[in-house]
């Protein structure tokens, strides 16, 4: 059972009864506007999730939010619907995106003569339930941004047949059976069989393999059109650019291949499908190569062949969504419940092309486990340092001004969780978990003491200790023997971007990579000693290798990269801008590049001479890191980074670079 069925159970049956004595409902009509309003709470959470900010005003909001073990279990508490509504009032203006109005006003239009006032509190009380439920389901502020997004449209099936047309209606007139399955039923008809094969040989794939290549370029196209499709704005794109192609399908509903006869008429369609790439995929070539060298062919033929599907692939589902009277609302919640049918789509032994199924594809794995529910009093506490040993010569001076701490004890049956989320509003947006202390440093030369004053609800007036002292070890001189001296051998790291460091013999060039992936050349120093700056990685186990000039191995340590944590404060970043590959390098591919910087991220486009590839716009993650992967093809490759959302400045770095295979 995955976890849209098990919110089904959740909000069902006696849960909606009792929600709706609370909102002044009959059960009938909550049940009704449950299945109404949940879905489209669903999607407006999963498009609030496609930014940085969003994301962590989400991991904040789960943080704070008890674990209610049931609908019933949080009314029966003290207060328990008057505290749900209160937190429902906080969370919903900044986690539903801007769309609470209009869920709104979709629902009291098709509920009828149903109390807008009795709706509004059922929904305000649904909200913080739901989020509770998938936080005890798994959502965390390490996989907000896969999971939520993965959802999206998964909840059509939680509407009950009382309430089935009005669901239609209100979430862009979904009707005629049309979801995401039988789309995905349809699709995998359509290009199956001996249209697959025509399809395939049309793109330069012989014999059997035809239609195997058309199967596994139709998830990576869906991939890219339910990505692109995520928002209202991106599924009416998406249907402009179907209608481009309605030529491609015939009066009942099928694909039309009369094009194939006519090699002219192949080259157009072709030839507008290639220009389609750029939209669907972030960097085409990418794609293309790793397509072509799964199926046993080139780039080439598997750039050829996803130019000849997108615009059939576009062509039906315009015409169905034309057919079940689609809004782009609607659209957009029908692509974005694909995602945990794609991989599906796969023919056997091609699961790994998996890993370009992005965004809508890697959201679709969610665990259902429960976490249990805690309960009891919760403090929050002041983090003492332990006491440094004596240092000589220590000369700074920390002076910690601290705010009052909140006091979260439970008086009287006063929910304390409602305090830092009433703090959201209090302060203007600034989503805050825990008091945090105002930092002013003033430099003196002599020592201070610890000195440390605390209340029950306030600490005064805190001075500690230098912290810092200076590194006087000078770093020896290598005998030109190889080694990885960091990481540490299977050490466990904190999220964001590390330094490996090692010796060698001077002025050997290096290949470092991790897990088969390129990371760039290293230069070993005059002193025997390389140092290089490894931007993000993902979350999990790795293995880092070192190859010299020749491909011998070298050397290899294991390390595992801690989940990051969720911007809680909601701070931007403002490191500096550095880039860890450079200008001239030789890589083999797969590579991955990337750094630190400020502001929300950079965007990296990538050219072939004059000719642009494609655009990639990368956020910085929790620790302001950023990483982009590549699998251009061999040959010379040139790629652009800017700034994110500035595509007219000037690029803050220009890398060319030579691929090898």
């Amino acid at each position: 059972m995955n976890v849209t069925d098990l919110m089904k159970d959740y909000f069902g049956g006696a849960a909606a009864e009792h929600l709706g004595r609370a909102a002044g409902l009959d059960a009938q009509t909550a049940q009704k506007a449950l299945g109404l309003g949940l879905p489209m709470q669903l999607d407006a959470l999963a498009d609030h999730a496609g930014t940085t900010q969003g994301q962590a005003q989400i991991a904040d909001a789960i943080q704070n939010l008890p674990q209610f073990g049931s609908v019933q279990d949080a009314l029966s508490s003290a207060g328990g619907a008057s505290n749900l509504q209160r937190a429902g009032e906080l969370l919903a203006p900044a986690l539903l995106g801007g769309q609470q109005d209009r869920i709104m006003s979709a629902m009291t239009s098709q509920l009828g003569g149903a109390p807008a006032g009795g709706v509004q509190k059922l929904m305000q009380m649904a909200l913080p339930l739901m989020l509770s439920f998938l936080a005890q389901r798994g959502l965390s502020g390490s996989n907000i941004g896969s999971m939520l997004p993965g959802m999206k449209g998964g909840l059509g099936g939680l509407l009950g047949a009382g309430a089935a047309a009005l669901g239609a209606n209100a979430m862009g007139g979904a009707a005629g059976g049309l979801n995401a399955a039988s789309l995905v039923d349809l699709l995998k008809g359509q290009f199956s069989g001996a249209a697959g094969e025509r399809i395939g040989t049309a793109a330069g794939f012989g014999g059997s393999a035809a239609g195997r290549a058309a199967m596994a370029a139709l998830p990576l196209i869906l991939n890219g059109i339910a990505n692109k499709g995520r928002t209202e704005a991106g599924a009416h794109d998406v249907m402009s650019l179907a209608q481009g192609f309605s030529g491609l399908t015939d009066a009942s509903g099928n694909l039309n291949l009369n094009f194939l006869n006519d090699n002219a008429e192949t080259t157009r369609i072709e030839g507008q499908g290639r220009g389609l790439l750029g939209n669907l995929f972030g960097n085409v070539d990418e794609v293309t190569g790793r397509l072509g060298s799964a199926l046993g062919g080139s780039g080439s033929n598997a750039g050829r062949l996803l130019s000849l599907m997108a615009p059939m692939v576009l062509s039906l589902l315009g015409n169905r969504a034309k057919a079940a009277n689609m809004n782009a609302s609607g659209v957009s919640g029908l692509l974005g419940g694909l995602g945990s049918h794609l991989t599906g789509l796969l023919p056997a032994g091609l699961t790994g092309l998996g890993a370009l199924l992005g965004g809508s594809a890697a959201a679709s794995t969610v665990s259902t486990s429960t976490v249990p529910v805690t309960t009891g009093k919760v403090t929050t506490t002041p983090v003492t340092p332990a006491t440094p040993a004596p240092r000589p010569a220590a000369t700074t001076t920390t002076t910690h001004t601290a705010t009052a701490p909140v006091t979260t004890e439970k008086r009287g049956g006063f929910p304390w969780w409602i305090i830092p989320l009433a703090l959201l509003l209090l302060l203007g947006g600034c989503w805050l978990t825990r008091p945090k202390d105002t930092v002013s440093t003033t430099t003196t030369s002599t020592t201070t003491t610890d000195t440390t004053s605390t209340g029950t609800t306030d600490t005064t007036d805190t001075t500690t200790t230098d912290t810092t002292t200076t590194d006087t070890t000078t770093t020896p001189v290598s005998d030109g023997t190889f080694t990885i001296t960091e990481p540490a051998a299977d050490a466990t790291l904190a999220s964001g971007g590390f330094t490996m460091k090692g010796t060698g013999n001077p002025g050997d060039s290096i290949q470092l990579f991790e897990d088969g992936t390129s990371l760039g050349n290293v230069t070993v120093g005059d002193d025997g000693n390389w140092s290089f700056d490894v931007p993000s990685p993902a979350a999990g186990a790795h293995t880092y290798a070192a190859r010299g000039a020749d491909g011998t191995e070298l050397g290899t340590v294991a390390a595992t990269i801690g989940e990051p944590e969720a911007n809680a404060s909601g701070a931007t970043c403002e490191k500096d801008y550095t880039l860890s590959i450079t200008d001239g390098q030789t890589v083999s591919e797969p590579f991955r590049f990337g750094g630190v910087g400020q502001g929300e991220g950079y965007s990296v486009t990538v050219k072939r001479g004059e000719r642009t590839i494609g655009t990639k716009d990368i956020p910085l993650d929790a620790s302001c890191g950023w990483s982009y992967n590549s699998k251009p093809g061999k040959g010379e490759v040139t790629y652009e980074v800017r700034p994110m959302g500035d595509a007219a400045a000037e690029p803050l770095s220009v890398v060319n670079l030579t691929v090898t295979q």
